[in-house]
């Protein structure tokens, strides 16, 4: 399955969540926006390289998938990325080069479908 595909399948997820129990969703919101607004002196790009980092080293592709795309959107690069996925890579041995590896593949191929939009 393509990136692009798969991000929407599991943005969908995120949704039929969020009709399951709005409450909780409306709370994890409240937290994720809070993060974002409490993060200074981090920019936002700086912010989701860290979080994809960590969605690597916890092996959480959902995660991985949603925070590349928000990476990407903020305007992160792939040099920022190969280098903040090392530090994953270093922390988390193999399994940190399989879901870095994921994660890079990800980035490439929403950077390419966000290039040709």
């Amino acid at each position: 399955m393509k990136a692009v595909e798969k991000l929407e399948q599991l943005q969908n997820q995120f949704g039929v969540w969020t009709e399951a129990d709005p409450a909780v969703m409306e709370a994890f919101g409240g937290m994720v926006q809070a993060s974002f607004e409490n993060c200074a002196p981090l920019d936002a790009v700086t912010l989701e390289l860290l979080i994809v980092a960590v969605a690597v080293a916890r092996k959480c592709e959902p995660c991985i998938y949603s925070h590349v795309n928000s990476y990407i959107d903020a305007g992160g690069t792939r040099e920022a990325l190969v280098a903040g996925l090392n530090a994953a890579l270093l922390i988390c041995g193999g399994p940190g080069m399989a879901y870095s590896a994921l994660a890079l593949d990800i980035f490439d191929q929403l950077k390419e479908a966000k290039e040709q939009q």
